[in-house]
């Protein structure tokens, strides 16, 4: 009895793909095969067949089990490009798989497993006219897209401060025209982003939210009304930086010019950008700092807001700051040092279980196995090549030794049988020290010390971990204490960690001129965020801190 597997590419339209899955499990039923897998793919068939790892999957789990058939809908399940397509196709064939299309009713191989030469000129043909009709499609699209460009029409329920819709085309809207104007003056005045945002939100003037959104939207788990969006720097500097208030549009790398949108002229737009570019770093470029926690909620536990990273290039500020103060409506929360925070979040992560069982998870899951069985399915299939190039070899010898062929013939055949069983053994040993350093690697990769050193040498991994691990950050203020710090200008910093595994968070207490960490149990978190409201009582917290575990030093 003949096996086969099942390959579907998941469409947008889960009834559909799973009818195909149906309709292809009753052909196999009919032809009594057994169907040992089904695959099902997300990609897109535009995707190259290197990029799609179902199909890869699919491929080699049909070329190790050597199964007989596998079972596709329609040709373009199997990609979009010809080339991709042959290629496949090619495979199989040398594997004596037989690929069935259902819905052209089509072989690839014969029933001895012979390829079937009529069906892979139909193939050839039908997959080289679905490449085209995606290449139409795409410029179809590119030209429909650049038309309407060109004549204004603007999709999108947000379109750029200024102007309005009439119809699907844009329009000056009068009113936000003249505050476009006012942002440009005041740069050129002298003002930055930050002054900017500031005189337009002391001034009542609108965001572009204000005027879309009329009802609370909920956003990161807390209810906003239509008042609360405020202008902020990032808004500001998009606006001046924006070419279409001269009266071109961006059209992928494309300026498009649409005079009936000008509100800038072109002296004063030309000017902001360089006003624009002076204030940027000595070298003329904008500094861009790693925040390791820059993926992590951290919030305010006075007025909710977020945290937000503050480093100066000097080095002389390096925190994470309410955003109330970049507002000039400061809560009174403390700042923290981003290396302090970043220390002590890593501290607990790598002491937790969560992180012990992410490492184990993507062990289990490296796709370093699966390149090991790979390259011992290559090195096998040149071994099959290097005996059939020996017996080639061979046959060769034994006719020349029975005189059936002259010196010169000899000479002339041997040289490329020569040439290509050289070719063949240094392919044959390059592939055995890929799969060295293959299995090396899979050791050192199974030992969870080693993973661990690893993430620390990479801030981009360790980041991820986190970003995976941890849930949220809160962070209040508290009074210096004599457990962490004699220094009365240690301003303390209350921390509670949430893991996502996890109900029960983690409270400590930080010392922003020290390396300690004091945890606390949930009872003394309680206590001490009550008491924020109103003055703290410092002999009270010395008692209840003097309760709790033995102080910790961030090593």
């Amino acid at each position: 009895m003949e096996t086969c597997v099942i390959y579907a590419r998941v469409s947008t339209d889960t009834q559909e793909t799973q009818s195909q899955i149906n309709d292809l499990e009753s052909y196999s039923r009919k032809q009594n095969y057994i169907t040992n897998k089904i695959f099902q793919e997300r990609i897109s068939g535009l995707k190259k067949s290197s990029e799609r790892e179902e199909l890869k999957n699919l491929l080699f789990y049909s070329i190790e089990n050597k199964i007989d058939n596998i079972l596709i809908w329609e040709i373009s399940r199997l990609g979009r490009l010809t080339t991709d397509v042959l290629t496949i196709i090619d495979q199989l064939n040398e594997n004596k798989i037989n690929l069935f299309i259902y819905k052209d009713r089509l072989n690839t191989l014969l029933p001895d497993k012979k390829v079937d030469t009529n069906t892979y000129l139909l193939l050839s043909i039908l997959s080289s006219i679905s490449t085209n009709e995606v290449q139409l499609t795409k410029e179809r699209s590119k030209r429909g897209l650049l038309t309407s460009a060109e004549n204004g029409i603007f999709g999108g329920k947000i379109i750029p401060y200024g102007y309005k819709k009439d119809g699907k085309k844009l329009v000056i809207d009068d009113y936000e025209s003249e505050i476009i104007k006012k942002i440009f003056n005041l740069n050129l005045e002298g003002n930055g982003t930050r002054k900017i945002s500031n005189y337009l939100n002391q001034n009542h003037i609108l965001t572009r939210y204000n005027t879309i959104f009329s009802k609370p939207l909920i956003i990161n788990g807390f209810t906003k009304i239509p008042e609360d969006f405020k202008w902020v720097e990032g808004s500001v500097y998009s606006i001046l930086k924006n070419p279409i208030y001269t009266g071109f549009k961006r059209y992928k790398t494309k300026l498009i010019n649409l005079p009936h949108l000008r509100i800038i002229d072109d002296f004063t737009f030309n000017k902001v950008q360089q006003e624009l570019k002076n204030h940027t770093s000595k070298k003329g470029i904008n500094i861009k700092h790693f925040y390791l926690l820059e993926k992590t909620k951290i919030t305010c536990g006075i007025c909710n807001r977020n945290y937000f990273p503050y480093k100066r290039q000097n080095g002389k500020d390096n925190r994470y700051v309410c955003t109330s103060r970049r507002y000039y409506m400061d809560c009174g929360n403390t700042g923290i040092s981003i290396d302090k925070l970043n220390d002590s979040v890593w501290y607990f992560i790598r002491r937790s279980n969560d992180l012990k069982d992410k490492i184990e998870k993507s062990i289990k899951n490296s796709s370093i196995k699966k390149e090991i069985d790979k390259v011992n399915l290559d090195i096998k299939k040149f071994s099959d090549t290097l005996v059939t190039i020996n017996n080639s070899e061979k046959k060769l010898v034994d006719l020349y030794m029975s005189e059936l062929l002259s010196l010169e013939t000899y000479e002339s055949r041997y040289k490329p049988i020569k040439s290509e069983k050289q070719k063949v053994l240094l392919d044959i040993n390059n592939l055995h020290s890929k799969l060295t350093g293959l299995i090396n690697f899979e050791q050192g990769q199974s030992n969870l010390r080693n993973v661990l050193k690893e993430i620390k040498l990479d801030i981009h991994i360790m980041r991820d971990y986190i970003t995976d691990i941890v849930s949220s950050i809160t962070i209040h203020p508290v009074s210096p204490n004599d457990l962490l710090s004699s220094n009365k200008q240690d301003k303390c910093v209350l921390v509670q960690l949430v893991l996502f595994s996890s109900l029960t968070p983690i409270n400590y207490i930080i010392s922003q001129r020290s390396n300690k960490i004091l945890p606390l149990i949930q009872g003394e978190y309680s206590t001490l965020k009550r008491k924020l409201t109103r003055p703290i009582e410092k002999d009270r917290i010395k008692e209840m801190l003097f309760s709790t575990k033995q102080i910790t030093t961030i090593q």
